[in-house]
């Protein structure tokens, strides 16, 4: 089982908050599958953001940056 750090329940919070739960995926399989490619595995992506518009798309990412937690590094989209 995987343990999120403090700073990452923080960043998922302000995400979830600014974007909506609908709109992140969560679970543990699906985020270490969005954390792969077809030759490596990277650091376990904190969620799978799936917005469904550009508005959502600006909220989500303004929400990560703000709490420090940048898209590349981890919320896939």
């Amino acid at each position: 089982m995987e343990i999120l750090a403090p700073q990452d329940d923080l960043a998922l919070a302000a995400i979830t908050e600014a974007v909506g739960a609908e709109a992140l995926i969560t679970d543990a399989a699906e985020r270490a599958y969005h954390s792969q490619d077809v030759f490596s595995t990277g650091p376990t992506v904190l969620a799978v953001f799936r917005p469904t518009d550009k508005d959502m798309l600006a909220r989500g990412i303004a929400a990560a940056t703000q709490a420090g937690w940048p898209s590349s590094r981890g919320v896939a989209a």
